[in-house]
């Protein structure tokens, strides 16, 4: 008899949850960031991404090179050009932006120098700008804090 009733319950229920389907997921906040038509600035010279050499860790090797494809918040398209990686964790790097009036961004592209810290995120600060990247299945996360607010990113390796 309590099989039955069991059984009957799971019919019950299967029947109540079968004419439904559950959302599908939505984008995180940082995949609705991606948009591979970002364009930022060229740069006016050369700027060659030098190989980390064997004594810098794997896991600070995988931000090396050139990346884009993303937006902060989907709005503010941005690239950033991993130049250098030496085994103290410090970087030297060009991060380019495209301008983007809303938010009274103008065209920009500067060369910075940017730490990897021990938990394996690139840091760099300028100004009231803070920004960390982290390494995580081929894609470059970003958090960028400025002016009381946080925006994120995600970017996609890009070639040379």
């Amino acid at each position: 008899m309590r099989k039955a009733l069991f059984a009957a319950g799971l019919a019950c229920l299967a029947a109540a949850c079968g004419g439904r389907q559950a959302a599908a997921p939505q984008p995180s906040a940082f995949m609705a960031t991606r948009d591979d038509s970002c364009y930022t600035v060229d740069l006016f010279s050369p700027a060659p991404v030098i190989a980390p050499g064997a004594e810098v860790p794997d896991n600070w090797r995988a931000f090396s090179g050139r990346w884009g494809g993303g937006a902060w918040d989907g709005e503010w398209c941005h690239d950033l050009h991993i130049l250098s990686i030496d085994p103290s964790g410090e970087v030297v790097l060009i991060e380019t932006h495209a301008p983007h009036d809303a938010w009274g961004k103008p065209a920009t592209a500067f060369r910075r120098k940017a730490r990897i810290d021990r938990d394996g995120r690139l840091r760099m600060a300028y100004g009231r700008t803070e920004i960390a990247y982290w390494y995580e299945n081929g894609l470059l996360f970003g958090v960028r804090e400025e002016g009381g607010g946080e925006r994120r990113i995600a970017l996609a390796r890009r070639g040379a």
